[in-house]
C-alpha cells in the first residue's frame, strides 16, 4: 500500500514545475516578440529609405531633361517643388533640395546635379538621402 501512495503522489506536475514552465515560456515569447518588433521597424526604415532614393532618382531624371541654359540658371542650391508628386506621397513630411554646380576644370561643359530628399522617420527624427549625377553639354552641330 505504501508503494501505491508514492506512485500516486508522483503522477502529474507540481505547482512549482508549472510555474517554472510558465516563466520559461514567457521569457521565450517576450524574446520572440521583441525580435519581431525590431525586425518590423527595420523593414519600415528600409522601405522609407528605398522610397527616398527612388524619389531622389526621380528628381534627377526630371532635372536631366532641363536645357543647359536652365541648368546654368539653377546654379547653386535650391528647393525642388515636390507638391503633388506621387513618388513623395508615401514619405512623412518630405522635402527635396537640389544642388547644381559646374564641375571644376571642365570649362562649362559638365555640371554636377545633386538631389537630397529629407523626411521625418517614425521615431520623429529627420533622415536624408542624397544622389548625384553628372550632365554633359551636348556638342553644337556645325
Amino acid at each position: 500500500m505504501k508503494t501505491k501512495r508514492n506512485r500516486l503522489n508522483r503522477v502529474g506536475m507540481t505547482l512549482v514545475e508549472v510555474m517554472v514552465a510558465t516563466v520559461v515560456f514567457a521569457v521565450g515569447f517576450s524574446g520572440i516578440m521583441g525580435t519581431a518588433t525590431y525586425v518590423s521597424r527595420l523593414v519600415r526604415t528600409a522601405r522609407e529609405e528605398t522610397r527616398a532614393v527612388t524619389a531622389a532618382q526621380h528628381v534627377l531624371e526630371i532635372i536631366k531633361t532641363y536645357s543647359w541654359i536652365r541648368l546654368s540658371l539653377m546654379e547653386g542650391e535650391s528647393v525642388f517643388d515636390i507638391s503633388g508628386n506621387s513618388v513623395f506621397a508615401s514619405l512623412d513630411q518630405p522635402s527635396c533640395k537640389v544642388l547644381v554646380m559646374t564641375v571644376p576644370g571642365e570649362t562649362g561643359r559638365m555640371r554636377l546635379i545633386s538631389a537630397k530628399v529629407i523626411w521625418r522617420q517614425l521615431n520623429g527624427k529627420y533622415a536624408e538621402r542624397e544622389l548625384a549625377s553628372f550632365v554633359a553639354r551636348k556638342k553644337r552641330l556645325r
